[in-house]
């Protein structure tokens, strides 16, 4: 009787130890974890700072990335065009897409050039005349289920696109030569981009 008492008496103090060493590790898990979430907490609000002195600082007459601006309400402070006027606006430029397929992009115009994209192209329009800039055909390797192309994003000089193949690319925003091209999404998993943020 006594030994089968002191391995129950073993088995329970086993039994605690292992609970012990399991709320150390959760609690070390916890700690780690509020840890991580400090320091994204603090680089979002660092990068969110910086982003918007940044956006701030942009041309009244840009729209650099779909939304508008980097925080992405919709809104332009432009007030030339209102209700009282919009009735007598004309028609002074035209592009037209060579491409019959579903278009879904949101236009960015900085510095004058109007951006926008299909499923294979990236179109660079001067907004006064509707003059192509450039054209950048991209030749998917091995497309996703995606079928659209939604648009560019503008920082430093560059466009940003991403691709239905899972290809991710920065464009020169005055010439279209491609700066770097990488693979981002596993198209054989189901994933693609169709803009690029």
């Amino acid at each position: 009787m006594s030994s089968a008492s002191d391995d129950s008496m073993r088995a329970v103090k086993m039994e605690c130890a292992s609970s012990a060493n399991v709320r150390k590790t959760s609690m070390s898990r916890v700690r780690d974890c509020f840890i991580i979430m400090t320091l994204a907490g603090l680089t979002f609000g660092l990068a969110t700072k910086a982003v918007s002195q940044g956006d701030t600082q942009k041309s009244h007459g840009e729209w650099r990335q779909y939304n508008g601006g980097y925080d992405a309400t919709r809104f332009s402070p432009l007030t030339k065009i209102n209700a009282n006027n919009v009735g007598s606006l004309r028609e002074v430029a035209r592009f037209k897409i060579p491409e019959t397929m579903s278009f879904q992009s949101n236009p960015v115009v900085v510095g004058g050039t109007l951006y926008v994209t299909t499923l294979h192209n990236t179109y660079a329009i001067d907004a006064r005349t509707g003059q192509q800039r450039w054209m950048r055909r991209h030749d998917l390797k091995n497309p996703g289920p995606g079928r659209l192309g939604r648009g560019v994003a503008y920082a430093d000089g560059r466009v940003f696109r991403g691709l239905t193949d899972g290809h991710v690319l920065a464009m020169n925003a005055s010439t279209g030569d491609v700066i770097w091209d990488v693979i981002g999404a596993d198209t054989k998993a189901g994933e693609f981009y169709n803009r690029p943020y």
